[in-house]
């Protein structure tokens, strides 16, 4: 059995406008092509044009040469990952959304209590409504008996005005899309007869449908050019997950994660303390999630991509003489 190291790396992106930019750039920079917005001068030897062909992209559980993808194709990608500039009056409409959220809910209760069971229900099924939710809605509820009508007409027409702009547009500080990085450095020497570039693609989807299937996996891009053309190590995966969860309509990929690491945590380490699971880290407790997250992707790849190829993951010493040092 050979002991390797290997890099896993998360970065999560909001769409608040700095993040925004930073996740075009990343994602430009995973697809090959120019960022849309604001400048970026390549490094030196950021990636080999040679080997460009080496390429691969997984969308929808197939993958595909990156090559063969014409850049106006992986333009529409990235617009679909990368999280949605703000509205102009975004902040507004939030409130306006919070505040008449609550008259529905109080007027749901008036109504089923004044016996108007079907303008009671019309506005529970809004009110529990995700997508998009079509203005005919406000004539169709015209038409059943209700108390106070104009007053009840106002509150729906201004609720949907609100609704239906925000609907697919999380908070500032939410995590909109999620990238993340397994590679085993060159040093290592792991070439492409021992794990190829497919393989290790799709070990990254099976970790990701293992343990956050509600999440998209919107994309994984496997990297085999950079590196020179006597290396045939350093190839790797990124993937782009995506924050929302596609059963609740929720951005809660950051609270749902800590809930992973803490049955992981219950699971093996039952005397450790626990992460609160509202998502409200400080920054110890942002280190230690880090470090049980990187443990748990690491005992996982052992398991079900390493240990069958004599080979293993361990921490270096260098970082297990630190998080000890920090405990």
């Amino acid at each position: 059995m050979k002991t390797i190291r290997h890099l896993f790396r998360r970065i999560n992106y909001t769409s608040i406008p700095v993040k925004r930019i930073q996740c075009e750039h990343s994602i430009a920079h995973s697809l090959r092509i120019s960022p849309p917005t604001g400048e970026k001068k390549a490094e030196a030897l950021e990636w080999n044009s040679a080997l460009k062909m080496n390429n691969l992209i997984l969308v929808n559980e197939k993958i595909s040469r990156l090559d063969d993808w014409p850049v106006n194709l992986r333009l529409e990608l990235l617009y679909q990952c990368a999280p949605q500039p703000k509205l102009r009056n975004q902040n507004q409409l939030q409130e306006q959304q919070r505040k008449y959220r609550l008259k529905l809910k109080k007027a749901i209760e008036s109504e089923r209590t004044n016996g108007n069971v079907q303008a009671a229900d019309f506005l529970q099924q809004i009110f529990d409504a995700k997508g998009y939710v079509s203005y005919s809605k406000i004539e169709q509820f015209s038409r059943l008996p209700m108390q106070r009508k104009n007053q009840r007409m106002n509150m729906l027409k201004t609720y949907l005005n609100a609704h239906n702009q925000l609907r697919d547009r999380p908070c500032a500080n939410a995590v909109y899309l999620q990238e993340g990085i397994f590679k085993i450095p060159h040093q290592w020497d792991v070439n492409q007869n021992t794990l190829d570039l497919e393989e290790y693609m799709r070990f990254t989807e099976k970790f990701l449908k293992a343990h956050f299937p509600e999440y998209p996996i919107l994309a994984i891009v496997g990297h085999d050019d950079e590196r020179t053309p006597e290396q045939q190590t350093g190839h790797h995966p990124h993937y782009f997950l995506s924050g929302k969860n596609a059963e609740t309509g929720e951005y809660d990929l950051h609270k749902r994660q800590i809930k992973v690491v803490n049955a992981f945590i219950q699971q093996n380490y039952p005397k450790d303390e626990l992460l609160p699971a509202d998502g409200k880290l400080t920054r110890k407790q942002s280190k230690v999630f880090g470090e049980y997250f990187q443990k748990m992707a690491r005992d996982y790849a052992n398991e079900h991509l390493f240990d069958p190829k004599e080979l293993h993951v361990e921490l270096s010493p260098e970082a297990e003489k630190k998080k000890k040092k920090r405990k």
